[in-house]
């Protein structure tokens, strides 16, 4: 249930090449849905999260997703494991939300959690899940 009316729920939000569309539907209960995992993690409003991800329309959704929830930074997915590591020291956050080993490593090793950011390439763009959060 969304806190909110939409007024065209079923307008298209985001598009990618060669992936079916996501509506403004779709992606308000993203949202949602993403910020009651946070919530479940023990990560609230006040809360810190980093977000590494590449550019894309999945990048864009779960900044969105996140911020709305806590506090996002994105970091370049870019960045040597040194680079990464001087910016979580320096954030600080809760949890690294990522789409690939590098940064859960550099995590681990400084003792923050993590969780994977999954794509489903048939899924509408802009979808993922959080398989390593509570429903």
């Amino acid at each position: 249930m969304l806190p909110f009316k939409l007024q065209n729920p079923a307008a298209c939000a985001i598009l990618a090449p060669g992936r079916p569309e996501l509506s403004y539907g779709e992606l308000a209960r993203l949202v949602a849905r993403i910020g009651s995992q946070l919530r479940a993690a023990g990560i609230g409003r006040d809360g810190r999260a980093v977000l590494v991800a590449p550019n894309g329309p999945e990048a864009g959704t779960a900044f969105l997703s996140i911020a709305s929830a806590c506090q996002c930074a994105p970091l370049n997915p870019g960045y040597r494991e040194a680079e990464l590591a001087f910016y979580l020291e320096d954030l600080r956050p809760q949890l690294i939300l990522h789409t690939d080993d590098g940064p859960a490593a550099v995590a681990a090793r400084l003792g923050i959690p993590s969780a994977r950011l999954t794509v489903d390439p048939a899924a509408p763009a802009g979808l993922f899940e959080l398989p390593d959060l509570p429903p």
